[in-house]
């Protein structure tokens, strides 16, 4: 049995140039284990990987075209990974996983296609 990531990030660099404003569009699949909405834990987790992909965006070291695969654990490839190129595999996992599309302005506010919920404004943890 393959191990599955614990978030798939599509980088969406048509929609950054289509609004300027935006730093970081681009859809983002997370494994809620089963559940139909992410837990209050797993949305602090969303949270931390927005956060840490709008970092990574900003200081150029995520590609304009890009694809961003998170394990669990200790964020490493695991020997079992399942072949995220490979649509016949991941197909199963993406129909399960909870998807919205991101969109993080330079004003540091993010919201999701999840309800248009904006998820933190300010630079610090501040759930909104």
């Amino acid at each position: 049995m393959s191990t599955y990531p614990v978030f798939v990030f599509e980088r969406r660099r048509e929609v950054e140039i289509e609004n300027p404003d935006f730093e970081l569009a681009g859809t983002l699949r997370f494994n809620t284990f089963g559940r139909r909405r992410p837990t209050r834990r797993q949305r602090l987790e969303l949270e931390e990987i927005i956060r840490g992909l709008t970092n990574d965006a900003r200081a150029g070291r995520l590609p304009l075209d890009c694809v961003v695969v998170g394990w669990g654990g200790v964020g490493l490839k695991p020997l079992d990974a399942a072949d995220v190129t490979d649509e016949t595999v991941m197909r199963p996992w993406i129909r399960r996983a909870f998807t919205t599309a991101v969109r993080v302005t330079r004003s540091d506010e993010c919201a999701t296609s999840a309800g248009n919920e904006r998820i933190w404004k300010t630079p610090e943890r501040t759930p909104l």
